[in-house]
């Protein structure tokens, strides 16, 4: 006997959304590596954890000296990562649910007035009790200044 879940599966699929950086002739990959430059750097307190084609390091000190020299480093979370990375950050790049979850991991708090919204977008999420969602940009309201 099938459940009322693999019954909504089976006549409403989900939608399948693909994400992707490929080059103007579609090139995503060569030899099992990015064609382009992007380093990728995991900060772990996890002894001898490996990540083929990753820089490992343990703090947030060792990833931005080891990004120097690059135009923009991301980061991506979880949550002590960002609360370390925030006092650093020139730039946030959210997704802000209009919902509320259960969950164990958060991001920092932030002074909303010590940012400068570049952009917003909003949508709504698909299916039954769909929310808002938005797309925004942050800037640090210190780094907009021109250099002195």
């Amino acid at each position: 006997m099938r459940s009322e879940k693999e019954d909504q599966t089976r006549e409403h699929p989900p939608r399948i959304s693909l994400v992707a950086a490929l080059a103007r002739n579609r090139v995503i990959g060569r030899g099992g590596e990015l064609p382009w430059r992007r380093d990728n750097i995991v900060i772990t307190r996890s002894a001898g954890y490996k990540a083929p084609g990753c820089h490992i390091v343990i703090t947030l000190g060792e990833a931005l000296a080891v990004a120097a020299g690059s135009a923009e480093a991301f980061v991506i979370g979880g949550g002590e990562i960002y609360a370390l990375a925030l006092p650093v950050a020139h730039r946030l790049y959210l997704t802000e649910l209009d919902a509320n979850f259960e969950g164990d991991a958060f991001f920092p708090e932030f002074d909303r007035g010590a940012w400068w919204e570049l952009s917003r977008e909003t949508r709504i999420a698909d299916g039954p009790g769909g929310f808002r969602y938005h797309f925004v940009i942050y800037e640090r309201l210190d780094s907009l200044s021109p250099p002195g």
